[in-house]
């Protein structure tokens, strides 16, 4: 808003008008500027932390007592009716 309001008022009223513009359009071009490095650095952040969110669901591993026998590395998805689960912190 601020560089559309200085690109209309700077040429109205200053007495050097073919250089009025300047001002409004550096207004402009700065905060396109800095809008499009935020989205870049905030999509980069997003695939990283996907990234950590996959390696970490990957890295759930449980411990399951089925049929009178611990089985370690299994996922959650994998637990079947009857089995006992052991839970740790964190879980």
């Amino acid at each position: 808003m601020c560089g559309i309001v200085s690109l209309i008022i700077n040429p109205a009223f200053e007495e050097d008008r073919g250089t009025a513009w300047i001002e409004g359009f550096a207004i402009i071009v700065s905060v396109i500027v800095v809008v499009v490095v935020t989205a870049k650095n905030n999509q980069k952040k997003e695939i990283e932390f996907k990234k950590l969110q996959e390696a970490a669901e990957d890295g759930k591993k449980v411990s399951i007592k089925r049929e009178g026998v611990f089985e370690q590395g299994q996922k959650f998805g994998e637990v079947m009716v009857g089995d006992i689960i052991q839970l740790k912190g964190g879980m």
